[in-house]
């Protein structure tokens, strides 16, 4: 019996060391296996690259939340930068007119206005382009036309200096509104492409037909009667010595059998006079 405990004593004492020596072994390697690094560079400056960079900030914002902002320079315009040279470029309306006025900077301090060649390449949304050519002025330059409306364009800036030359992409969308697919769908916005269509549209309005009163003769009886008969309609055209209406009237007839009273008047007193005139001749009366 004794011998059977001291083995059993034995062999729990080596489980026992053996289970030990793993412990220590997998805390030894615990300790000595590298930290996680935090993500970014790979050296544990992830924070500081991000911001040194101008472009990892920006995780974690809303997509487009920082789009619009660009640099401005002491003018109010958008500053472009390209080492140690820098131009500032802006669209000024005054007196209804638009102008692009640029400014131009070497570390930080102002450069006279001849101190670069200034040209700018518009392209507008329909695929038109236009140069636009610059001219001193003041403590910068202005171009030497107008800017037309809409203003809504990509401009490719060239500044030539007496070191070297300068591109600049500068971007306008005065006016323009960005609408998301589901702002769009929301409105109730349908967009189509162009096509050529006959439009088709009618306005009621109340009026009145006349005829034309420079061309049309108004005819009324020369005394009072009863109409009989019409032999024209309204509006038809007539010539002259046309029968029109056939009127009764009993003043024409009155004045009718005068007419033939006096004719019978007449012919007596013709009658008369040839008869007396021959007397006179004969020498009878």
């Amino acid at each position: 019996m004794k011998t059977a405990l001291t083995t059993i004593s034995k062999k729990h004492r080596i489980v026992i060391a053996v289970l030990i020596a793993l412990g220590i072994a997998g805390g030894a390697a615990i300790l000595l296996t590298d930290k996680p690094k935090p993500a970014g560079d790979g050296h544990g400056h992830a924070e500081a690259h991000a911001h040194e960079d101008g472009h990892d900030h920006n995780e974690g914002h809303e997509e487009g939340e920082h789009a619009d902002e660009v640099a401005k320079g002491p003018h109010g315009g958008e500053l472009m930068t390209e080492g140690d040279f820098a131009l500032e470029i802006k669209l000024a309306e005054e007196g209804g007119k638009a102008h692009f006025q640029v400014w131009f900077f070497d570390k930080g301090k102002p450069l006279p206005a001849d101190a670069a060649k200034v040209t700018i390449a518009l392209t507008r949304p329909n695929g038109d382009q236009q140069n636009i050519a610059m001219a001193a002025a003041k403590d910068g330059q202005i171009s030497t036309e107008a800017i037309a409306e809409p203003h809504v364009f990509e401009a490719v800036i060239e500044a030539r200096t007496a070191k070297e030359p300068y591109l600049f992409n500068h971007s306008l969308q005065e006016g323009k509104i960005a609408m998301s697919d589901a702002q769009i769908k929301a409105a109730g916005i349908l967009v189509e492409n162009a096509t050529s269509s006959s439009v088709k549209s009618s306005l009621q309005l109340p009026g009145e037909i006349r005829f034309n009163e420079n061309r049309t003769a108004h005819v009324v009886p020369r005394v009072a009667g009863v109409v009989e008969s019409v032999s024209a309609d309204l509006g038809q055209r007539v010539r002259k010595g046309q029968v029109l209406a056939v009127i009764s009237s009993a003043s024409v007839s009155e004045q009718r059998s005068e007419l033939q009273a006096a004719s019978k008047r007449l012919t007596l007193a013709r009658t008369t006079y040839e008869r007396e005139k021959k007397l006179w001749e004969e020498k009878i009366s």
